[in-house]
């Protein structure tokens, strides 16, 4: 084996304090001081962490900000303090008043270093947010990533471009709820499509999903965040729906030998999936 090249990552998962930003804000900026204090070299928080809420719908308009805005810059003052970036999901509204479920990313230096607009809306709740229109991957100090959110990884579709494109880790966030899981258990609705999509692009997948009780839904986020390697393994999980945080020390060339060594990229045939660009 050649070379390492490890990098640490953290996964948070929390509860909001419904409506109130600049508490959440300052709660994420808590549980980053843990995660620098583990020396990770990313953490990631839920979906949507930065708005205070999931199901605020026209309110969302009223909680939304720029990129940059007010909740960055109180982060990166973190990212900077302690050399990481840190991945959060927001509310995001651009120049003409379109609001977006984002990821962002704040690096090292505490700037924003990117940002990336959901794709796919799961429409029961999530209506009132524009569509997203491409799949970015992010070129960091240690690798490239994604930075995908929940529904987007329910498809196999985003991951595989993400993976071709170049994305060497799927760096996830999730506002996951126990209704969600009627597709089997909740418990086996979040270990399947996260080891899933990280066995069949041989990369490994970060996932930080909510917890708390969202009175609009009238039910629970279920937690349950995880680290998957590119073998579809869990390295590390939390059991339940607990706020906390999990973290790993991952080789990304050790995860792209994992890759070269079963290579579903080689041996796939191109010509035959012409159909995948189709409408189902």
């Amino acid at each position: 084996m050649g070379t390492k090249r490890e990098v640490t990552v953290a996964s948070v998962q929390i509860d909001i304090v419904l409506e109130d930003k600049s508490a959440t804000v300052a709660k994420v900026a808590s549980w980053a001081d843990k995660a620098g204090a583990k020396n990770a070299d990313v953490v990631v928080f839920p979906e949507l962490i930065l708005a205070a809420g999931y199901t605020l719908e026209d309110k969302f308009y009223d909680f939304a900000e720029p990129i940059p805005g007010p909740s960055t810059k109180a982060l990166g003052e973190k990212a900077r303090e302690h050399n990481m970036y840190i991945i959060a999901g927001t509310a995001e509204k651009d120049d003409t008043g379109t609001v977006y479920n984002t990821s962002v990313i704040i690096g090292r230096n505490g700037e924003v270093v990117g940002s990336y607009r959901k794709t796919h809306i799961f429409t029961p709740t999530e209506s009132f947010f524009a569509l997203g229109t491409e799949l970015s991957v992010f070129d960091l100090d240690f690798g490239r990533v994604a930075v995908p959110i929940c529904y987007d990884l329910e498809f196999p579709e985003p991951a595989r471009v993400l993976s071709l494109k170049g994305a060497e880790m799927l760096l996830a966030m999730a506002a996951h709820w126990v209704g969600t899981g009627s597709v089997g258990t909740p418990e086996n609705f979040i270990t399947t499509i996260h080891a899933a999509r990280a066995l069949e692009n041989r990369m490994p997948v970060v996932l930080s999903n909510r917890v708390g009780f969202d009175p609009g839904l009238n039910d629970n986020f279920i937690g349950l965040s995880r680290i998957v390697d590119a073998d579809g393994m869990t390295v590390t999980s939390m059991p339940d729906d607990s706020e906390g945080m999990i973290v790993a020390t991952l080789d990304l060339n050790e995860q792209r030998e994992k890759r070269q060594h079963y290579n579903y990229f080689r041996d796939r045939k191109a010509p035959l999936y012409g159909s995948l660009a189709r409408s189902g």
